[in-house]
């Protein structure tokens, strides 16, 4: 087959297509960072803090001492101890700072935290000292509506080394594949490899997207790992992050719309799953469901169960509007990499770090079912104990990638035996995604590299 190969910025980011697979190599560009003016921004400098470190336990549903800080107006408002929070031009006379410096434990925030490094508390003791003044546009929006606004360095002209996939999403169309790149999203035309346009203002390292079904929405997450996490909404035809759902002090890993993309489901390293509602983006539940990471989240087709894996070696079955645990896996001996539903909803695979892939029968008749079934349960399939990254169901087919970077697919879902092996990425498979309507599978590598593979027929 004819090589192609497109360039952008003198070499800058590339892709060839060899044999059906398409290779993008990317090249990190070495940039310095910007100076910062004097003067001490709310929105830039202050919000990011107060979000990562204080929201969590001073919000509307959880406020400690009734003192809350999700709003610049509920900043201003003293809580339990009726002390006046700031003080403009006095930081001496805020409580807010007070607590900050303070060498009492009991007083000391954040609490069961380490203390804030010193230039996060110069900032604050800055910001009071210029006024205390707030430069948004409504100081009664959220905390983290105003990060949105926050700047991030500018995504690099040139990659100098291969840049792993790590997250992967196709259009609704099938033509516009999006992947992850250095705190900038990469749109490609999935047909022919050519780059469409490069979408800046993402977090540093982009671990998982997925696109609203019907909606002009992207959903992004990721962050910067042992410091900070996001979610952002993104306009899709523009680009404009529209909103920061979700902030966190370590990364986000995965991020899930349902079918009718009226919920979204999130998860990562606090251990926890959490579900928006998209009408008006208001979270419906949270759980700390897992007593570790958790790595993946998927919807079954149905709408009535949501999947969640995590390195505590388990899989656990939601009721997507309640938060309802439904049933907990807890078969696998190693940490749970991926889920999958099948089509008729009667069936979830999951994988796991041990190479070992699971199928678990979750049919409505699952309290009833008969004995065949019963021992289907937890059943193991067939597999080559390699670590299991990614999973996806297409074409009635159920696709793995994983750290050997092979993808292995198992063609019948009712009687799943031993997988057909299909041409390896040469490095560790990342990411996976489908496009149902051309019943194509796309599978992201740790080199950089794009693989292509009809689902109909295994063939990349």
């Amino acid at each position: 087959m004819t090589n192609h190969k497109s360039q952008i910025a003198n070499g800058s980011i590339a892709w060839h297509r060899h044999f059906g697979a398409l290779h993008f190599v990317f090249c990190l560009l070495c940039f310095g960072a910007s100076s910062r003016a004097d003067s001490v921004s709310f929105t830039k400098d202050i919000a990011p803090v107060l979000a990562e470190k204080c929201l969590e336990c001073h919000q509307q549903k959880k406020a400690k001492g009734k003192y809350r800080v999700d709003t610049f107006e509920q900043l201003l408002k003293a809580g339990d101890s009726m002390d006046k929070p700031v003080t403009a031009e006095k930081p001496d006379a805020s409580s807010l700072y007070q607590r900050l410096v303070t060498k009492e434990e009991d007083d000391r925030m954040p609490q069961k935290d380490d203390p804030l490094p010193a230039a996060q508390v110069s900032l604050f003791k800055r910001w009071i000292e210029q006024g205390a003044k707030f430069d948004g546009a409504d100081a009664k929006a959220q905390i983290t509506d105003l990060l949105a606004t926050k700047s991030k360095p500018t995504a690099p002209q040139k990659y100098r080394q291969p840049l792993p996939v790590t997250a992967l999403a196709v259009s609704d169309d099938g033509h516009g594949l999006f992947t992850s790149g250095y705190h900038e999203l990469l749109q490609w035309d999935a047909g022919n490899g050519s780059l469409l346009r490069r979408v800046s203002g993402m977090p540093e390292r982009v671990l998982a997207l997925d696109i609203a079904k019907g909606k002009p929405w992207i959903v992004v997450a990721g962050g910067t790992p042992g410091r900070s996490g996001e979610v952002l909404i993104v306009d899709n035809a523009s680009g404009k992050v529209l909103r920061t759902l979700f902030r966190a002090k370590d990364t986000v890993l995965a991020v899930r719309f349902n079918a009718d993309a009226t919920l979204l489901a999130i998860g990562g390293t606090d251990n926890t799953v959490r579900v928006f509602r998209t009408s008006d983006w208001k979270q419906v539940w949270s759980a700390e469901a897992h007593a570790d990471w958790v790595t993946a989240l998927v919807f079954s087709a149905d709408g009535k169960h949501l999947a969640s894996t995590s390195r505590d070696r388990t899989a656990r079955l939601f009721e997507p509007m309640s938060g309802r645990i439904e049933h907990t896996y807890s078969l696998h001996l190693s940490a749970v990499n991926c889920a999958a539903f099948d089509p008729e909803n009667k069936w979830l695979f999951t994988g796991a770090v041990d190479g070992e892939v699971r199928r678990w029968f979750i049919g409505d008749d699952a309290e009833n079912a008969d004995k065949e079934k019963k021992k289907k349960t937890g059943e193991v399939l067939k597999s080559k104990r390699q670590e299991v990254t990614a999973m996806v169901v297409c074409a009635g087919r159920l696709f793995t990638a994983s750290a050997d970077g092979r993808v292995r697919s198992y063609n019948d879902l009712s009687k799943p035996g031993t997988p057909v092996e299909i041409e390896s990425l040469g490095a560790r498979a990342e990411a996976m995604t489908v496009d149902e309507s051309s019943a194509r599978v796309f599978i992201g590598g740790h080199g950089g590299e794009l693989r292509v593979v009809s689902a109909s027929d295994n063939k990349s």
